[in-house]
């Protein structure tokens, strides 16, 4: 997914609220702000849970290997990104993994 806009997200570029359960992105995402390998701006609550990213994230700003931008409250339980193939250290919200860990499950 690659877009000259923001809020561009693997999964979905802007998620208000609501749930997101058992979901994975294993799609490139690139775009300016507001960019994440699952999601790319996350506000108004909500929860994102047992979901993970792997393809690699690229923007400017507000960039994470799950989650670009996070608003407004929320939580994120038992969902990760992928450290190395997302080229992405940081996340506003889950755990970054290596590949290994991705694939073996460690938590």
């Amino acid at each position: 997914v690659s877009d000259s806009n923001s809020r561009i997200g693997g999964f979905v570029g802007w998620f208000y609220g609501g749930t997101i359960t058992n979901s994975y992105s294993t799609c490139s995402v690139s775009g300016t702000s507001d960019v994440g390998g699952l999601v790319g701006y996350y506000s108004n609550g909500g929860t994102i849970t047992n979901s993970y990213s792997t393809g690699s994230v690229s923007g400017t700003s507000n960039v994470g290997g799950l989650v670009g931008y996070y608003s407004d409250g929320g939580t994120t339980t038992s969902s990760y990104w992928d450290t190395e193939t997302s080229g992405q250290s940081s996340s506003a919200g889950g755990t970054g993994k290596t590949t290994a860990e991705m694939t073996t499950g460690a938590h």
